[in-house]
């Protein structure tokens, strides 16, 4: 499995999801979102075709694959999902910049880190700009 961040057209982060290749991962938002759909060889195969046309296909995406083996700062919660054995990206944490965010990370939102000074991003739960190490201190 790889890890693939999945953006519209027009840039709106969907997250990362997980998949043996971009249609997979591409296949899993969907299912998320409720729609009925599979991967088989490389395209989105919909249950209902209303749904492929509000959807669309792979090449409709912005599909990245994700680097494999970024770590999450330690003592954060992405720290303790990881060592439960879960992945925290699949889980729903962002990847900004090669560090492992909280789902309420905001990445488009940047500012500095209000605890440290280093670049940071706006998440939602604190109501401020904070880094990878700081992002559960609130």
């Amino acid at each position: 499995m790889k890890r693939y961040r999945i953006y519209s057209e027009a840039g709106v982060d969907h997250g990362t999801w997980q998949g043996h290749d971009a249609a997979e991962a591409l296949a899993a938002m969907h299912r998320e979102a409720g729609y009925d759909v599979y991967a088989d060889k490389g395209r989105l195969v919909f249950q209902h075709a209303a749904d492929r046309k509000v959807c669309g296909d792979v090449e409709d995406w912005i599909v990245e694959a994700q680097p494999l083996g970024t770590k999450p700062q330690p003592g954060t919660q992405a720290a303790v999902i990881e060592a439960m054995g879960i992945d925290p990206l699949a889980a729903g944490g962002k990847l900004v910049d090669g560090q492992v965010f909280k789902p309420d990370a905001d990445p488009s939102h940047r500012g500095k880190c209000g605890r440290c000074g280093r670049p940071g991003v706006w998440i939602a739960g604190a109501g401020e700009y904070l880094c990878a190490r700081h992002q559960d201190d609130y």
